[in-house]
């Protein structure tokens, strides 16, 4: 975490001289920021920011600080803040026009993302990560034919790059182009060694958060990887949805059946069982679970619950 801070703290530190009040109230605030103490660094920075309200680097760490006390509105609106004064004092740069998108995605604000972006597109027409930031930002606009010819143009660009096609597959698979998305999928499965990238997309869209797109990459591996337990696991986790209860069932039970010696699998069948009201067979599993893991106990039970909160249905 302090880490992080100090990334932060490095990123603002590049605004000419640091001289008068000013500069040591900041300095002062920033050094409560960097030794934990949130709360005062905050109160600093309020005072910084009132009464010199062009001091962009302020702003930025003030959102750090709430970030830290988990006022997460209050952190964004300040972020924003931020790039707005960082793009306003230099236009000419992508990166402060691209932190500003994204920053007004976050937040909702799909039509200043939406300007935001396109000025950092106009100076970094080649830059994929832009490109899929606005076609993002176009899709949750309603800006669907703008959207999708970003995405065909980046396509192209990347002459077909599988890393490329499944980024914008799941981007549109959580935006809803279920269809569209399924074309993407489908050109990175018929593509050579596609498996580990599959792979590694379906974990990463599962600990996001979006199911759906895990879902349908997990599907693509199926004929190769049913007999695997990892991905039965993955499988039955990601069917773990009011809709696909009885699918989460039948993966978890033969990811126990392929490896019955992973405690893991046992608690993570008790938790859907238990969403399905099946309290009888969720002893029963909980039960083979502490015979591979003694020290199991009521309390196990709520930390495994935390840990894999992203599979969650909240």
């Amino acid at each position: 975490m302090r880490s992080a801070i100090l990334v932060a703290i490095a990123a603002t530190g590049l605004w000419g001289a640091q001289e008068g009040d000013r500069d040591r109230l900041y300095q002062h605030a920033t050094a409560l920021l960097k030794n934990g103490d949130f709360e005062q660094a905050a109160r600093e920075y309020q005072q910084v920011v009132a009464q010199w309200p062009d001091f962009f680097p302020a702003f930025s760490l003030l959102g750090v600080a709430y970030t830290q006390l988990g006022k997460l509105e209050e952190a964004g609106t300040y972020f924003l803040k931020a790039f707005e004064k960082a793009a306003a004092i230099d236009p000419s740069k992508e990166s402060a026009w691209f932190n500003l998108g994204m920053a007004s995605l976050q937040m909702s604000n799909v039509d200043r993302a939406v300007t935001a972006l396109e000025r950092a597109r106009a100076l970094a027409r080649r830059d994929p990560q832009i490109a899929l930031a606005l076609a993002e930002a176009r899709l949750r606009a309603r800006q669907t034919d703008a959207a999708i010819e970003e995405l065909r143009g980046l396509d192209e660009q990347s002459h077909g790059d599988p890393q490329v096609l499944v980024t914008i597959g799941v981007l549109l698979q959580r935006n809803g182009r279920s269809h569209e998305a399924s074309e993407y999928f489908q050109r990175v499965a018929a593509g050579s060694a596609a498996a580990p990238l599959i792979w590694e997309a379906a974990h990463k869209s599962g600990n996001e958060g979006d199911y759906q797109s895990a879902w349908s990459l997990l599907m693509l591996l199926s004929s190769s990887r049913d007999n695997d337990a990892e991905w039965n696991e993955l499988a039955g986790y990601t069917a773990f949805q009011p809709n696909r209860i009885e699918s989460a069932m039948q993966y978890l039970q033969k990811a126990i059946r392929l490896n019955p010696n992973n405690e893991d699998y046992y608690l993570e069948l008790g938790e859907v069982l238990g969403q399905n009201n099946a309290i009888p067979a969720v002893v029963t599993v909980l039960e083979a679970a502490s015979r591979l893991m003694p020290e199991l106990h009521a309390c196990r039970m709520h930390a495994h619950s935390e840990e894999h909160g992203v599979f969650r249905n909240g």
